[in-house]
């Protein structure tokens, strides 16, 4: 079953609508599936701030 991991995060400070950013991972099986969310969390510019973080 293959899953897309996604962080979607924005600027902790100073950040207007729309200022987000959305990354995303697809993964072949589940069991790759933290692994890639590792991967997406260690990706967050310093500073910035997740904002919702799913499988799907």
């Amino acid at each position: 079953m293959q899953l897309t991991a996604t962080i979607r995060t924005r600027p902790a400070e100073g950040a207007k609508k729309g200022d987000s950013l959305a990354m995303e991972v697809l993964t072949e099986t589940a069991d790759d599936y933290d692994a890639a969310l590792a991967q997406l969390d260690a990706r967050v510019p310093d500073g910035w701030q997740k904002l919702s973080v799913r499988a799907h």
